[in-house]
């Protein structure tokens, strides 16, 4: 899976999978660098994911990206 993702760093079901699996894993701020990599990189909804926000998740701050998710889920 990393290799894919070496290969094409914005492929949206690779960039899924890997954060579902470090979900998985407990991992929790490498979860969130893909999965928002994911959001960020998503046709439909990729203007939700503020590229000032790729920062905070390198310290596992999750609120605001939880607070993307929740508004992702209202859509």
């Amino acid at each position: 899976m990393m290799r894919a993702q070496e290969a094409d760093p914005i492929n949206l079901e690779v960039l899924l999978a890997l954060g579902v699996s470090h979900t998985n894993e407990l991992e929790q701020t490498a979860a969130l660098k893909y999965l928002y990599g994911w959001l960020r990189h998503h046709p439909k909804y990729g203007t939700l994911a503020p590229l000032e926000l790729a920062n905070s998740l390198y310290y596992a701050y999750s609120l605001p990206l939880m607070l993307l998710w929740d508004s992702l889920l209202m859509l």
